[in-house]
C-alpha cells in the first residue's frame, strides 16, 4: 500500500498526537500490530508502516528497526520528505536492550497539518 498524495491518511499536529503518553508497553504492541497488518519488506510497505507508526508516536531508528522491520529508517524518512511529508528529526540518547546508552539517535516526529 504505497502512500500516494491522494491516499495519505489525515494526520494531526505532532503536539496533539498522544505520542508522549504512549507507554513503553503500548508502543511496541502497536508497532507489532502495524508490522503484522502491513507485512512485507517492499520499500512502499516499509514507508507505510513507518508513517502510520509516526501518527501514533515518536519513532526512533532503533524502534523502526526492531518493531517495524524498517532496516534503513533514515532513507525511508528521506523518501517521505521528498514526497512532501513534513518530518522533524530530534537527536536523543537512548538505552538499548543491552543496557548500553547510545547518544544522538534520531527520533522522528511527524509534523501537523493536512496534506
Amino acid at each position: 500500500m504505497p502512500l500516494t498524495n491522494s491516499k495519505r491518511p489525515k494526520r494531526k499536529a505532532a503536539g496533539s498526537v498522544q505520542s508522549i503518553a504512549a507507554t513503553s508497553q503500548i508502543k511496541p504492541e502497536h508497532f507489532t500490530m502495524l508490522l503484522n497488518r502491513h507485512a512485507g519488506n517492499d520499500v512502499n510497505i516499509q514507508r507505510t508502516r513507518l508513517y502510520l507508526a509516526m501518527q501514533f508516536a515518536l519513532v526512533t531508528t532503533f524502534e523502526a528497526r526492531k518493531y517495524l522491520d524498517v532496516i534503513a529508517p533514515a532513507q525511508r524518512i528521506k523518501e517521505m520528505r521528498e514526497s512532501g511529508i513534513s518530518i522533524d528529526t530530534l537527536l536523543v540518547n537512548i538505552e538499548t536492550d543491552a543496557r548500553i546508552i547510545h547518544r544522538r539517535v534520531a527520533m522522528y516526529v511527524l509534523q501537523g497539518g493536512e496534506l
